[in-house]
């Protein structure tokens, strides 16, 4: 499907570019659709296993781990916007953009296996624990799942300076992002146990969800190559009201009383911006076709790592939405216009 694709722009992109094409602004409506393909990239890294701090067994081998090593694939989604011109020189344009939930999963082991020796989860030494964690201590093995997912809308107010500045767009609107992540853990205490002839197994479930409203500011600029084939960028700033929920499960298997299940939530000011640079070729009077890239940037925003090393912690209640986030992928597409 990706060579087919690739082969059609190729002969798009020969055909002449003095072929008849009216520029877009001219339409009284336009409809843009484009699938939309975006990997993650996160700011910050929490540790999740380090290296035992009990008396004498530092000489002990160890394995170490962090989020920043759990590497989630890409997901393609698509994005898509209607425009509607006011008039020469204002319009009005909702729009979004959507990408599947994407999952990851692994298994680290410590050096010493099949029984383990130096290597903990770290919430096994987090101070102030109020449940058992003998199981993630000195542990055998941890598997670790992953899942995260952004899709977002927008609406704006577009406007332009007419004939003084006919490569530049200005628009000011409402952007909503929604950000989520998920962490899961089991910890094995020894190999009778990850064999599943034994229960000294703790699991831990984080759910970290970030809903983002704010205003946001963004030009739109447009150069023509050639009749027909234009060059350009898109680009905004953000300043969003974040509405953060954090839920925590932490369950031990052979101590059916020692659970945490509890959930908070918060507000906090978060930021963003992005920006998509975008070839567009228009072939026939009402279609054109688009490639380009994409960029976002969102911080302050909570991520389900952050609250890893506490899970244990009964007493700990604290919101941290202190992270960023970075999305950077491609789009094709087509533009109708009626």
């Amino acid at each position: 499907m990706k060579s087919s694709f690739v082969l059609l722009l190729a002969l798009m992109l020969v055909l002449p570019c003095a072929a008849l094409a009216e520029t877009i602004d001219d339409n009284d409506l336009r409809i843009e659709l484009e699938p939309l393909y975006l990997w993650r990239n996160s700011s910050s890294e929490y540790t999740m296993l380090y290296n035992t701090i009990l008396p004498g067994s530092n000489v002990w081998p160890w394995r170490h781990f962090n989020t920043g090593q759990i590497q989630a694939p890409a997901g393609i989604g698509f994005q898509g916007d209607v425009t509607w011109q006011l008039s020469d020189f204002f319009a009005i344009q909702v729009g979004g953009f959507w990408t599947p939930e994407i999952s990851t999963s692994g298994t680290q082991f410590d050096p010493n296996e099949p029984n383990g020796g130096g290597t903990d989860a770290v919430y096994n030494r987090s101070p102030g624990n109020d449940l058992n964690t003998w199981a993630s201590q000195g542990l055998q093995s941890l598997e670790y799942t992953f899942d995260s997912q952004i899709w977002g809308l927008e609406a704006n107010l577009r406007g332009n300076l007419g004939d003084d500045l006919p490569w530049l767009e200005l628009y000011l609107g409402y952007r909503y992002i929604s950000y989520y992540e998920e962490l899961g853990t089991v910890a094995y205490d020894d190999l009778d146990d990850y064999q599943g002839t034994d229960n000294e197994i703790d699991r831990v479930n984080i759910v970290s969800s970030n809903h983002l409203h704010g205003a946001q500011l963004g030009v739109d600029v447009e150069f023509e190559l050639c009749e027909g084939l234009t060059v350009g960028t898109d680009a905004w700033v953000a300043a969003f009201r974040n509405l953060v929920s954090v839920s925590r499960d932490f369950r031990t298997d052979d101590r059916p009383n020692n659970v945490r299940d509890d959930s908070m939530s918060g507000a906090n000011w978060a930021y963003g911006f992005g920006f998509s640079p975008e070839l567009r070729y228009q072939p026939w009077d009402n279609v054109a076709f688009t490639l380009g890239g994409d960029f976002i940037h969102i911080s302050n925003i909570s991520m389900a790592g952050a609250y890893y090393k506490t899970v244990a912690n009964l007493d700990d209640d604290t919101l941290r939405p202190y992270d960023g986030v970075v999305y950077m992928g491609a789009h094709a597409g087509i533009v109708i216009m009626f």
